[in-house]
């Protein structure tokens, strides 16, 4: 596909992701907002006339969906594979993205025509919608593994057989602002709930273990600890997390109880799970932006 006379602006998280919510109703032709990432690392806020399509192609068939119905569309984010992504409020769709004509973006400062090779991704504004999972898709669409843990979703939970410690399972979906995310957790040894990931290794990780929950990240999520807690974290009973972020500070619950909240280095990225030591199960997630 020519990247020059693809789509002219199409960012990101979220989950393969099953939203919990419908997105907010909008008519056809309705603007939409938007937040456009480019290659160079900018990032543009706007609104896009809506009744466009965006239209992906995966062994041979071509799927269409409207612009103002997807969460998002990016090039090349298939890690280990040339596909791209759209994401959507009935899952991750990935292949190849068909030609579109260049987009228009209004900054409220005036119109801004992006070049096509300019652009990495877009995201669809849906505030206050939430998508999750309820991790019956077994083919885990939407969904990147790094490393060699074993990841299965089955029966409505997301199981993983570690290992490494530094293995993960990525989402698709690139977050920024505020957000919350809420996911049952359950462990016998550490298990992390992960966020701003980047091209490398994650930003920030929440660790659970009996006894405790703690936060390292800052360059190095393994061993540097930025603040840990004691807490109500039991062997093999699920724990429900609630994670809360707005750019650069971060605070945690569990169980509807507030443990704190940290200051942190980086400010957006994907989401994801890890692992350590021993299996653990991940379930109801839930993420509202």
């Amino acid at each position: 596909m020519s990247r020059t006379s693809a789509f002219a602006a199409l960012a990101l998280l979220a989950c393969a992701a099953v939203p919990a919510e419908e997105p907010a109703e909008r008519r056809p032709g309705d603007p939409v907002d938007c937040v456009v990432s480019l290659r160079n690392g900018s990032v543009v806020h706007g609104r896009v006339a809506g009744s466009r399509e965006v239209k992906i192609r995966r062994k041979g068939e071509v799927k269409a969906f409207a612009l103002e119905k997807i969460w998002s569309v990016a090039w090349d984010s298939v890690e280990k594979e040339a596909m791209d992504r759209v994401m959507t409020p009935d899952g991750a769709f990935e292949g190849e993205l068909q030609e579109m004509d260049p987009i228009d973006l209004d900054t409220g400062y005036g119109v801004l025509r992006i070049p096509a090779d300019a652009v990495r991704s877009l995201r669809v504004l849906h505030p206050a919608v939430s998508f999750g999972s309820t991790f019956d898709d077994a083919s885990l669409a939407g969904w990147t593994p790094r490393g060699a843990s074993r990841w299965t979703a089955a029966g409505g939970s997301l199981t993983v057989q570690p290992a490494a410690t530094g293995d993960l399972l990525v989402y698709g979906e690139e977050l920024d602002g505020p957000w919350t995310l809420e996911v049952d957790v359950t462990c016998t040894d550490w298990a992390a709930i992960v966020f701003h990931v980047g091209e490398g290794e994650p930003a920030v990780g929440l660790w659970l273990i009996p006894g405790s929950v703690s936060f390292y990240g800052n360059g190095n999520w393994k061993n540097a600890l930025i603040r840990s807690w004691p807490a109500a974290v039991r062997s093999g009973v699920p724990a429900r997390v609630r994670l809360e972020v707005d750019g650069k500070r971060a605070k945690v619950s569990l169980d509807g109880t507030a443990l704190g909240e940290i200051e942190i280095g980086t400010e957006r990225g994907k989401i994801g799970f890890g692992c350590w030591t021993a299996p653990a199960t991940f379930d109801n997630l839930k993420v509202t932006r």
